[in-house]
């Protein structure tokens, strides 16, 4: 029951995180931390390469959320029911990954002596949160647990780091890096969307967002795109978002002797939109043929007025287009239609309009084809917005830029493969 999906793939967040890395180290990432517990005055420490995403929500995830809940570390009461822990520990894992920290690690003790440096794995478990700021729906992080295995293993050391640094490196984590790191989804004027909700699927971190205010539930992975970042729309959302007003084309007015008259024409919003295999959408387009005339009768009758109208269905093709950090779909050119009209000429003067009806029509059409081609020529219809995601990260200003969107489709969705890099 989702409309909108966008995630990106474990390697390519791996190559962000790897050129964001390189951006703030060594201001952040390498540091001490005062500990003052346990025997250990501080801790140094060194994460000498790039940190590196785990996608797999192994059962190690499920287990130490488990004992959070119970120790009400996630804010949760300890005195849950075994069913509403278990749906709990879920709903946390499906929004959590693992992070590796490959750092050396500088302790010192209180009773001073020689430090001990020793290499280590600091695995860290990240959450997902989701929250509405000023009307924008926002992504954000944060680490909720992380233990320490040493190389080469030495399980008292790890044990009495893993109690006395791990409880002051997760708010390190979370204040310096993860904190500051915000993301908004993706913007859509006036539609209304769902927050987002976040779910590891190997290997694949995707968000499902559905139309109105209800969040949809987690669907069974589904095969993505990868090395990229990809965005999916179903019809519905594409629909909705084209089921804009269309102005009036430009009038013409003439007077051929026996009919003078004023005409327009008019387009609808596209309808029965499809997407096809190369991510190209098929659609519907009504266009409306509007007239005033006034059939100049022999004296001594009057001058008739009458408003003939006439609608056809085009069938138009839009292709999806990137501008200016956001997403259009524009039409291709289109065959104008030929118009059959509903006179509504009054009986009484069918006589002298029988003979003059298959001439007008010709006429109008030859008068409409313009008309509608003017007005076919509107502009690309915007669908969304590709968010803005710069932070601050150790005073530097880091920024994620998205660019080169190839669509595609899939489960009859627009699928957009877009490119991502750091600046």
């Amino acid at each position: 029951n989702y409309n909108i999906a966008a995630g990106i793939d474990n390697s390519t967040l791996n190559r962000l995180v790897s050129e964001v890395y390189k951006s703030v180290y060594p201001t952040l990432f390498k540091s001490a931390i005062d500990v003052k517990d346990l025997g250990i005055s501080s801790v140094g420490f060194d994460v000498n390469t790039a940190p590196t995403i785990d996608f797999v929500s192994s059962s190690l995830i499920s287990s130490q959320i488990m004992d959070m809940l119970k120790t009400n570390q996630l804010g949760a009461t300890s005195d849950l029911a075994t069913k509403e822990t278990a749906k709990m520990v879920d709903l946390v894992t499906a929004a959590s990954f693992g992070i590796n920290l490959n750092a050396v690690l500088t302790i010192n003790y209180t009773a001073g002596g020689t430090p001990t440096a020793v290499q280590a794995m600091v695995k860290a478990i990240i959450n997902i949160q989701t929250s509405t700021v000023g009307g924008q729906n926002l992504l954000t992080v944060q680490a909720v647990s992380a233990t320490i295995a040493t190389y080469p293993a030495n399980p008292t050391l790890e044990d009495l780091l893993n109690k006395a640094f791990i409880p002051f490196f997760i708010p390190y984590l979370n204040k310096n890096i993860l904190s500051p790191i915000s993301i908004p989804t993706l913007q859509y004027q006036s539609l209304m969307v769902s927050l987002p909700v976040p779910s590891v699927q190997q290997p694949n971190l995707v968000t499902y967002a559905a139309l109105g205010t209800t969040q949809p539930d987690i669907p069974v992975p589904s095969a993505w795109p990868s090395n990229c970042v990809f965005i999916g729309l179903d019809t519905t959302v594409l629909r909705l978002a084209a089921s804009i007003p269309f102005p009036m084309g430009p009038r013409s007015s003439f007077d051929w002797n026996i009919i003078s008259g004023i005409v327009e024409a008019q387009v609808q919003a596209p309808t029965n939109i499809q997407v096809n295999g190369d991510g190209s959408l098929s659609a519907t387009i009504v266009a409306d043929a509007l007239a005033q005339l006034t059939l100049h009768t022999p004296w001594p009758l009057p001058n008739v007025s009458f408003g003939p109208r006439a609608t056809a269905s085009l069938s138009a093709t839009f292709q999806p287009l990137v501008l200016n950090g956001a997403v259009y779909i524009t039409i291709e050119g289109i065959p104008v239609p030929r118009f059959s009209f509903d006179w509504g000429i009054p009986s009484w003067i069918n006589w002298l309009f029988l003979p003059l009806q298959e001439g007008l029509s010709a006429a109008l059409n030859a008068v409409f084809g313009p008309l509608i081609g003017n007005v076919l020529k509107f502009p690309p219809i915007k669908i969304f917005s590709l968010p803005p995601m710069s932070f601050n990260l150790g005073g530097k200003q880091i920024t994620i830029n998205l660019s080169s969107a190839i669509p595609s489709s899939k489960n009859s969705m627009l699928i957009l493969d877009v490119q991502a890099s750091v600046s």
